[in-house]
């Protein structure tokens, strides 16, 4: 009866991992757009600078500045 109950988790377990990998996987229809051409000339973004802190009521503030 003990070998039993132990096959039947196995099974629950391989069946819920399937489960599992089958919702997980990445979508194959998945469209991306394409890199589109701006207008306007965009700034190198490494030369940014940020900045964050945690405010008294537990938000968490970000700062980014892009411009010098």
């Amino acid at each position: 009866m003990r070998g039993k109950n132990y096959t039947l988790v196995i099974l629950m377990a391989v069946l819920l991992a399937g489960a599992a990998a089958l919702w997980l996987k990445p979508a194959k229809g998945l469209l991306r757009d394409a890199p589109r051409q701006l207008p306007w000339t965009v700034p190198d973004y490494r030369s940014a600078s940020a900045a964050h802190s945690v405010l008294p009521d537990g938000r968490i503030k970000i700062e980014i500045t892009h411009l010098p």
